[in-house]
Formats: structure tokens, C-alpha cells, sequence
């Protein structure tokens, strides 16, 4: 993943995570949908850590690239589409 595609990732997860808080300070929805909203913004938030590391870009199950249009469609993606799991891993770790 290259600088330009790290930087537009940056601002489309900072971005969605200002909508997530919007929506969770005006929300009217139930406790089911905002705790998804949680999730979604927590998701996101690690994976702006993880742009910062070595791995940006990369399947944390099977190490390939993740394609750059996959991660702008599911910003909060951690693995290839061959591998096809939307969870989250430690950055430390890097298990689930």
C-alpha cells in the first residue's frame, strides 16, 4: 500500500468513526444499532493504528495484499478476499 492510498484511507475512517459519534450522540435507535455503531467506530479506530504499522495493507490470516478498493469499501477489513473475515486482531499479537 502506498502513501497516497494510506492517507485516503486515514481521512475516509476518520471521517465514517465523526459520522459513528454523530450518530451516537443524536440517536433515537435501539441499544442493538448503537452498540453496532460502537463496534463499527472501535473497528475503525484500530485499524488507523494498524495504517501506522509494517503490516497496512496486508491479510492478518494469510499475509497477501488486501485490495485497496476492498479496504475503501470495508475500511474496517482486516483480510483478503480469500480469506474473508471481517475480524479483528491485536496489533501486538496479531491473534484474534
Amino acid at each position: 500500500m502506498d502513501k497516497n492510498q494510506k492517507l485516503q484511507l486515514k481521512v475516509l475512517m476518520k471521517t465514517r468513526i465523526n459520522q459513528l459519534n454523530a450518530l451516537l450522540k443524536v440517536s433515537s435507535t435501539d441499544a442493538e444499532q448503537l452498540q453496532a455503531y460502537v463496534s463499527e467506530a472501535e473497528a475503525l479506530k484500530s485499524n488507523l493504528l494498524w495504517l501506522e504499522t509494517g503490516k497496512a495493507g496486508l491479510c492478518f490470516k494469510c499475509g497477501c495484499d488486501i485490495k485497496f478498493s476492498l479496504l475503501v469499501a470495508y475500511p474496517e477489513r482486516r483480510s483478503c478476499e480469500k480469506c474473508d473475515d471481517y475480524g479483528e486482531v491485536s496489533l501486538s499479537t496479531g491473534s484474534k
